[in-house]
């Protein structure tokens, strides 16, 4: 049998879990970051992370057997991926990569566009390969940053009310 390139499983597994958000958007820049966006594989993304997981992304890492309680952690209100020895819970040293890679959050999808609250949406300058963003990647995926981060704030709030 073939072996499946892992740009393909990128493309169907960001289809497949994140399809909810915009599609033509989403289609578009999964297509634009398979051919532009070059991942050296540092791993820099992994180190001392500090993204937010939406209730979809729980859901999905739960599905794939984690638990909860292993890879999140929360912060002032906002649910993380959780370090574990300044990466990453899912990033292997061993092997250098991401255990979930075709499962990871989306927000680890839109990297190295990130959100910065006295900047606004920019490339993260740590990732060594942020220069391969074109304008039309940065403003696609920031739309797609931009609904993802308003609907971890709803569901931040529902929680709040829920307690």
């Amino acid at each position: 049998m073939p072996e499946i390139s892992p740009g393909l499983v990128e493309f169907k597994s960001l289809w497949t879990h994140q399809n909810n958000y915009n599609r033509p958007g989403i289609l578009f820049l999964l297509v634009w970051s398979l051919f532009l966006l070059r991942c050296s594989g540092c791993g820099k993304c992994c180190e001392k992370t500090e993204m937010e997981v939406s209730s979809r992304d729980i859901k999905r890492l739960e599905e794939a057997g984690y638990r909860r309680e292993d890879f999140t952690v929360i912060d002032d209100g906002v649910i993380r991926l959780r370090n574990v020895d300044g990466r990453c819970y899912f990033y292997s040293s061993s092997e250098k990569n991401c255990r979930v890679y075709a499962k990871r959050p989306l927000g680890c999808h839109l990297y190295p566009v990130v959100y910065l609250v006295d900047e606004g949406v920019i490339v993260d300058g740590l990732c060594p390969m942020g220069h391969t963003i074109s304008d039309q990647e940065l403003k696609t995926k920031e739309r797609t940053l931009v609904k993802l981060l308003k609907k971890i704030d709803k569901e931040r709030a529902a929680a709040k009310l829920n307690c």
